[in-house]
């Protein structure tokens, strides 16, 4: 019987903490707990932060000022409504590809799968001694990567010659 990947993500991050990192061209999620379990996420798609029934913070409010005397600093704020809510469920819509990450006290992380071409997220962690990585495609597609543990694969991408 296989394994069904999208389950062993779960389970990877289910009672994990989680800290953000706003980078160049996305977020970086990463997930731990208390012994070796976890994994991180990489965003370059539309998320929001959900607590205490509203939208409490979104990808697009990093640098906003909304009135404030200072701009939103995007990754302070992400931390502070993550910090110290462990994960309570690590969802991963199988039509659209949308992530959703239920943390105690009600807080929730949503990704949003935005595109029918473009990726929009992919999650790492460890399974049997491999290092997997899931990928929310476009159009909803999911797909998957799956090394040995610290073997550093190259991947070579080269155009193709033509001929005349």
């Amino acid at each position: 019987m296989g394994v069904d990947l999208i389950e062993a993500v779960e389970g990877a991050m289910r009672g994990c903490f989680c800290h953000a990192t706003r980078l160049e061209n996305g977020w970086s999620f990463a997930f731990s707990d208390d012994d070796t379990k976890g994994g991180g996420i990489f965003v370059s798609a539309p998320w929001r932060i959900v607590s205490g029934n509203q939208i409490a913070h979104a990808v697009d409010d990093d640098g906003q000022r909304f009135g404030l005397p200072e701009p939103v600093d995007g990754e302070t704020k992400t931390n502070e409504l993550l910090e110290g809510k462990r994960v309570r469920s690590f969802i991963v819509d199988r039509i659209t590809a949308d992530l959703r990450v239920e943390f105690e006290a009600g807080v929730r992380l949503d990704v949003f799968t935005y595109s029918a071409g473009y990726e929009s997220w992919n999650v790492s962690f460890e399974m049997a001694g491999d290092e997997v990585t899931l990928v929310g495609g476009g159009g909803g597609n999911l797909s998957f990567v799956s090394v040995p543990k610290g073997s550093n694969p190259k991947v070579v991408f080269a155009q193709p010659i033509l001929k005349s």
